[in-house]
């Protein structure tokens, strides 16, 4: 397979995009010209060289901590983005859950351009990023790695390292920071980013200067701890830079396919969740998602389960009112079922619709509620056959109410993949609806051995009281 048609997960790209994102007026530099990326080349870019998933970072130029596009960019990119955010030193847990739970992966800290005494507070954020799980990801240059070396020994945050660590070529390996970075791969935290030449080499490409730190960093580090990255769109690029010989470069320092397939899919696959490979064949991991074709594969779901329940009705044996009589219990049954079924997949909808994300879980919740709904046609059958004895009408019940679990799971995981603050969230609160539901469905289960027919009217109540979509959802999606 041609190097440029190998899938790659670049993990340092910028976007830049003045015309619908202006920049701050107080940033120190703006980004102009071939300089500024959008959103939108790059994924032309992405489709060029088969780069299926990307780690944005939010660049100090042009927008600083105003991380609007890049949200931006991870909101709209159908789960091919990540981030990695600038904020300020003293950013609260809340507020990196936030950012969490919107594809941000860690926090950017950057000395070579504020310097190392704008971040000697840092270690707060660190213990903070570490509490989460996220990335503290740090671009430095020279000696500056020295400051932060005690504090990743000590702290257990995980760490990524662009560019090499641009250390000074002509210093050799065993320069001071260099040769800090190198101890630190004993931490099984960090993470170097074999990227940025063109910011440390003191030769033209293809960067000669630069092999023998990046061979280092391989030795010690491994391919399970080293990924690719382009750097695009090269801001403050001193001479013109280019994707494609960037890839080329690539294949030159691992001639084999299978140390390529780690450094370009499998380790920051691993480390970001952002994908995985199987049988050559692409698919996403962690909490991004779209939610289509979910909700096709639901709506086929119970369209055929509706069809096996018409299947299912007996037609009566006769042309006499007394005839249709003996056949309306199992009729009003399959009324009852189909309005089950209608609200389940009414709300169902709804609920989608509050969302933008879904993940794994959110999948086998999701077939963890069809499982149940699947079950409607054959305890209609059930109750038909036995003439509405106690047990079959007290699994009818067993359904509904593991349906409405089922539902609540669902709506739990897609909170917990949307975040707190999701619509979905802030519309269904703690879902007391929900949960008085489930309530009813248990009684109406208990009381099935007692008077069956008791039963059959707590499901009608129940179904009447879900009868309308859930307006708290439609409220919000208004208000928006």
């Amino acid at each position: 397979m041609p190097i440029f048609d190998e899938p790659k997960i670049d993990c340092h790209v910028h976007v830049i995009d003045p015309a619908n994102f202006p920049y701050r007026e107080d940033v120190a530099y703006k980004p102009a010209a071939q300089e500024i990326g959008t959103t939108a080349q790059f994924r032309h870019v992405m489709d060029c060289y088969n780069v299926k998933r990307a780690l944005l970072v939010q660049p100090n130029s042009g927008y600083g901590s105003d991380n609007s596009c890049m949200l931006d960019a991870i909101e709209k990119g159908e789960g091919r983005f990540k981030g990695i955010a600038i904020i300020d030193l003293d950013t609260d847990t809340p507020t990196l859950k936030n950012l969490k739970a919107r594809g941000i992966i860690g926090a950017a800290i950057n000395p070579t351009f504020h310097g190392n005494d704008y971040y000697k507070h840092a270690s707060g954020l660190m213990k903070r990023l570490a509490d989460l799980d996220m990335f503290f990801n740090l671009q430095v240059e020279n000696d500056q790695f020295l400051m932060y070396a005690p504090w990743i020994e000590t702290i257990p945050v995980r760490v990524l390292i662009d560019h090499v660590g641009r250390p000074t070529p002509p210093a050799g390996l065993n320069q001071p920071a260099f040769a800090a970075i190198l101890r630190l791969a004993k931490t099984g935290r960090v993470s170097v980013k074999l990227s940025g030449y063109l910011k440390f080499a003191q030769s033209p490409y293809p960067f000669e200067d630069c092999w023998p730190y990046v061979r280092a960093l391989v030795d010690v580090f491994t391919l399970d701890h080293c990924m690719w990255a382009s750097d695009w769109p090269y801001l403050r690029a001193q001479e013109r830079q280019d994707y494609g010989p960037l890839v080329q470069l690539a294949g030159r320092l691992f001639p084999n396919a299978a140390d390529r397939r780690k450094l370009f899919w499998e380790t920051p696959s691993r480390l970001f969740k952002v994908c995985r490979i199987t049988n050559g064949r692409v698919g996403m991991e962690g909490k991004t998602m779209g939610t289509q074709r979910l909700e096709a594969f639901t709506d086929g779901v119970i369209a055929i389960v509706i069809t096996i329940m018409v299947l299912e009705i007996k037609v009566p044996h006769g042309a006499t009112p007394e005839a249709l009589l003996t056949s309306l219990p199992i009729l009003l049954t399959y009324v009852l079922s189909f309005v089950n079924v209608g609200l389940f997949w009414n709300n169902h909808h709804h609920m989608l619709h509050a969302t933008s994300r879904v993940d794994g879980k959110v999948l086998w919740a999701n077939m963890f509620l069809l499982f149940w709904i699947s079950l409607m046609p054959f305890v209609i059958r059930w109750i038909d056959e036995s003439g509405f004895q106690a047990i079959p009408t007290a699994a009818y019940g067993v359904v509904l109410a593991m349906a409405a679990v089922a539902y609540l799971l669902l709506e739990r995981a897609l909170i917990k993949c949307n975040g707190p603050k999701s619509t979905l969230a802030t519309a269904v609160g703690n879902d007391l609806k929900g949960k008085i539901s489930l309530a009813i469905y248990t009684s109406a289960i208990l009381l099935a051995f007692y008077r069956p027919w008791i039963a059959i009217v707590l499901y009608v109540a129940n179904a009447l009281a879900w009868f309308l979509p859930d307006r708290r959802i439609e409220s919000l999606k208004k208000s928006d």
